[in-house]
This record gives C-alpha cells, sequence and structure tokens, in this order.
C-alpha cells in the first residue's frame, strides 16, 4: 500500500487547484457583474466549467485509487 501513496497527495492537489481555480474564476466573474460586462456568463462558464472538471477528474482519480490499486 506504501507504493500507491503519492495517488492520494496527486488527488489532493487536484482537489486543491481546482478549489483555487474556483475562487479566482468567482473573483473574476464578480468582477464583471459589477461592471456591468455582456461577457459574464461566458467568463462564469468558462472559470466553473474548468474547476468542475478538474474536480470531476480528481473525483474519477480517486475512486480508480480507492477501488482497483488499494
Amino acid at each position: 500500500m506504501r507504493e500507491y501513496l503519492y495517488w492520494e497527495k496527486g488527488i489532493n492537489l487536484l482537489y486543491t487547484i481546482s478549489a483555487l481555480i474556483c475562487i479566482i474564476g468567482c473573483v473574476k466573474v464578480y468582477f464583471h457583474l459589477i461592471t456591468d460586462s455582456d461577457k459574464t456568463g461566458r467568463i462564469a462558464f468558462k472559470w466553473l466549467g474548468m474547476s468542475f472538471l478538474l474536480f470531476t477528474i480528481a473525483f474519477i482519480l480517486s475512486v480508480i485509487y480507492t477501488y482497483f490499486l488499494k
């Protein structure tokens, strides 16, 4: 079990990166919302979609690690 320890750290790193991207995206969307930009929806979709994609990848990797590698 010790040989797969890097999987747990990598998965936690992906969750952390996903959370940071979500926070950065929220700040950018808030800035566009305040300035009444017409690109607010597109910006929100891009940033939060990217965060959701990373979160989903991390979740799938954690399921693979839990059920197949442990």
